[in-house]
């Protein structure tokens, strides 16, 4: 996937010959040798900057940066993040809100920052051996820059039982996955994983009718940084749409912000809703729509190439369904896509109250379960201070975000609206009754 590759020893190995649509930058701070190689889309929002004092470069795409360039009167892009690092420290990525990866160099500290968003949505890998450090974007090229070939059994047994990665383990063994809202911290060879944004469940009373205007507002607020910044670009407004209430919400109010050149589609079975239903909605609202079948099978072809591009974090067949549609559509012209994943897990509430305690399996995909016996990270069981806490990064940031999304990022970018740092913050303090069996949702759909 695009992104980075650093490494604090030697040379970077080859890389692949860039394309038109690939832009491969290179360069070396201290003993850290660091490529950063992208797609040439949203290209003002990937810095690759380089001064006296610091290194930062950026990947992915930052919603509002606008909003803070006029809170803090600074317009040029490097210079903001750099004065919200000096301003805030380690932890400046908190007021960032998109899908995105950073990587920050001190000179003065010698000091080497890499995060993820808050949501984990541009994955990074790390190993290290002895003095040796290597990150990426990408777990394959981790792998051949380190020369890794040990599988990691119990990783594998948690692919398979899962469906998915819940523990940020990967299937090669010493291997890490950065934790959705982390970053790592490297000085004097020593590598430290660190939290700068938890979500958390903080209650408070309002009236219904606050509780459906504060959730409509940014929610649209959401979904016009999206369009914002596609038109800031020029590009079309591509939003997968199906059956489902999630993505009908985000069509709704991408037509009612008037934006143009909007364009939906729809890939599944024949006959279902996320075809009928979906054609129904983008009829009534008058938008184009597109529907790619998946009746004879045909999408599983692409099975070793969906599982190269998730980088083997998840089970093959959601991805191979999107990679089949994504391939159909004009990739040139597309900007963000904005998903719905995670809607039913933040507007309604999958659990009545807060749950104390949390099981490894709660969220498994197949009815195969975790046997007992097989190793679990000794922090995991304290690594989430409830259930919904651990639902949300487990099932949604780990599994369906690295489903869909994490595809569509291979041709443009994608970010789930309701994952929005704002709106989720919060829904998370709507109490859970409020919640509950579609209460909120339903009242605010017919609102």
């Amino acid at each position: 996937m695009y992104g980075y590759l650093i490494d604090n020893t030697g040379s970077l190995i080859s890389a692949e010959k860039a394309s038109d649509n690939v832009l491969l930058r290179e360069t070396v701070v201290e003993q850290w040798h660091i490529r950063q190689t992208t797609l040439r889309k949203f290209l003002d929002d990937k810095l690759f900057f380089d001064d006296e004092r610091y290194f930062l470069s950026t990947e992915g795409v930052l919603l509002n940066i606008d909003e803070l360039q006029q809170q803090y009167q600074i317009t040029d892009y490097a210079h903001l993040l750099l004065h919200l690092y000096e301003q805030q420290g380690d932890t400046f990525v908190s007021a960032l809100r998109g899908s995105f990866a950073v990587v920050l160099y001190d000179k003065r500290q010698e000091k080497l920052l890499v995060y993820t968003d808050q949501q984990g949505s541009k994955p990074l890998f790390y190993y290290q051996s002895g003095e040796h450090i290597v990150l990426s974007s990408s777990l394959f090229s981790l792998a051949s820059q380190a020369h890794l070939t040990t599988f990691d059994e119990a990783s594998m047994l948690e692919l398979l039982s899962l469906g998915y990665l819940a523990t940020c383990r990967t299937i090669l063994k010493g291997v890490m996955r950065v934790q959705a809202g982390h970053f790592l911290s490297i000085a004097n060879n020593r590598c430290e994983e660190k939290q700068y944004h938890q979500f958390t469940i903080n209650h408070k009373q309002r009236s219904p009718q606050d509780e459906i205007e504060g959730l409509d507002h940014l929610f649209r607020q959401a979904v016009e940084r999206v369009i914002r910044k596609d038109n800031q670009y020029g590009y079309e407004h591509f939003i997968p749409l199906s059956g489902g209430l999630d993505s009908r919400m985000i069509v709704f109010a991408a037509a009612e912000a008037d934006s143009p050149h909007l364009h939906t589609f729809s890939y599944s079975q024949s006959g279902t809703n996320d075809e009928l239903l979906a054609a129904q909605v983008a009829q009534a609202l008058n938008i184009d729509f597109t529907f790619m079948p998946l009746d004879g099978g045909d999408f599983l072809i692409a099975v070793d190439e969906s599982v190269f591009k998730t980088d083997a974090q998840i089970v093959f067949a959601g991805p191979a369904e999107s990679l089949f549609a994504l391939k159909q559509l004009p990739a040139d012209t597309i900007g963000i896509m904005p998903t719905g994943v995670g809607g039913d897990n933040v507007v309604h509430s999958l659990f009545h109250r807060v749950y104390k305690h949390y099981d490894f399996a709660d969220f498994a995909l197949s009815p195969i379960r975790y046997n007992a016996h097989y190793d679990v990270p000794a922090d995991y069981l304290n690594r989430y201070p409830n259930r919904n806490i651990h639902s949300l990064y487990t099932r949604i940031f780990y599994c369906h975000n690295f489903g869909a999304p994490l595809m569509y990022q291979s041709a443009a970018e994608s970010y789930s609206v309701y994952m929005d740092v704002d709106l989720m913050n919060f829904l998370l303090s709507v109490p859970e009754e409020h919640r509950k069996d579609y209460r909120l949702y339903d009242k605010w759909v017919i609102s």
